[in-house]
């Protein structure tokens, strides 16, 4: 999608503060379109000296990742690139909540 449809609306697009906000728009709801969250996912926003970041939970019983006690045995650390200048967290919660 991204190839086919976003990159050539977004290379017409001008670099200033209303390019990006119109390229932001394009893609958070292409994301939405496309990548919705599993179901039952919990998101909790955390900060920690400035740093915030977000628990994305879509831990679902009956999964092989559950322990014996019902939670999960591990965690995925996802990092996400380009610093976020077009995305956000929220348009990548969907992808999040499947890995």
């Amino acid at each position: 999608m991204t190839a086919s449809m976003l990159r050539p609306i977004a290379s017409r697009l001008p670099y200033d503060k209303g390019g990006v906000w119109v390229a932001r728009v394009l893609v958070e709801v292409a994301m939405r379109m496309c990548d919705r969250r599993s179901r039952g996912t919990t998101v909790t926003v955390v900060s920690n000296d400035g740093v915030v970041g977000e628990w994305v939970d879509a831990t679902r019983s009956g999964f092989p990742d559950e322990s014996a006690s019902g939670g999960a045995d591990g965690v995925v650390l996802y990092l996400h690139g380009s610093a976020y200048a077009i995305c956000s967290a929220r348009t990548h919660r969907g992808l999040a909540s499947r890995l």
